[in-house]
């Protein structure tokens, strides 16, 4: 069968993180005001002794609307407040002490990958540059720390989740990697909202497995027919 994966690619083997989501629809909802008569006039109003059918009808597309509507990712406990002194990229940030944060369970573009996801990348990068602009308040929750010795950790700006925000833009992936955060669910529906509404990123087409060579290294979306699934080291390997 033919299937769209979410890789790494290392040597002639394909290192998945395969993520289902739910599909969720979204409601619109348009409620009309009293039209005027022809002279002019405004038609009188009257509140109905009975709901009326429309009335009805709109009060119960509301409620729809805000039962279906997603919810902010919360704000964590021990939190600290810092303050960033540079935007690296779409995903990583660097304080005025000199310390590095790299976005927990967040992937945008690289600023040296080429063609249409560079174009992204700085689309990305000039996003989150403008939203600390204009922010009076950034706090963030440490995870540890990854290989490349970068503060793991969750950004709210304003109280704003940072990650949550990049993935409703389509600004960024969400990866499935150690250590889960408690915004894991929030970010879920984030990009599925954007990957739903083709927004950002995901106007781009995936990478057709054929085509894959030495120079797509990292992250990639891959097409490709799946001949073999094995395990190996915790991680799962496709072929």
């Amino acid at each position: 069968c033919w299937t769209a994966v979410v890789v790494s690619i290392a040597s002639a083997s394909v290192l998945a993180a395969a993520a289902a989501s739910s599909r969720k629809r979204d409601a619109v909802l348009i409620c009309g005001k009293h039209q005027q008569g022809t002279a002019g006039a405004e038609r009188k109003q009257e509140m109905p002794g009975r709901m009326r059918p429309g009335i009805f009808l709109c009060l119960v597309a509301a409620m729809l609307a805000a039962v279906s509507a997603r919810a902010a990712c919360p704000l964590p406990n021990n939190i600290e407040p810092v303050r960033i002194a540079t935007v690296v990229d779409g995903d990583s940030l660097r304080l005025v002490d000199g310390e590095r944060l790299r976005l927990v369970n967040v992937n945008a573009a690289e600023m040296n990958d080429r063609g249409d996801k560079l174009v992204w990348a700085r689309r990305a990068l000039r996003f989150v540059a403008e939203q600390l602009a204009k922010a009076e308040s950034v706090v963030i929750k440490r995870y540890g720390h990854d290989p490349y010795n970068r503060t793991l950790a969750e950004v709210f700006i304003d109280g704003r989740h940072l990650g949550e925000t990049l993935l409703a833009e389509g600004l960024a992936w969400r990866i499935a990697v150690p250590p889960a955060v408690n915004a894991d669910n929030c970010l879920a529906e984030a990009e599925v909202e954007a990957r739903q509404s083709v927004r950002g990123l995901w106007r781009l087409a995936p990478l057709r497995s054929r085509n894959a060579g030495k120079s797509d290294q990292g992250f990639v979306i891959l097409r490709g027919r799946v001949e073999s699934v094995t395990s190996a080291g915790g991680s799962l390997w496709i072929d």
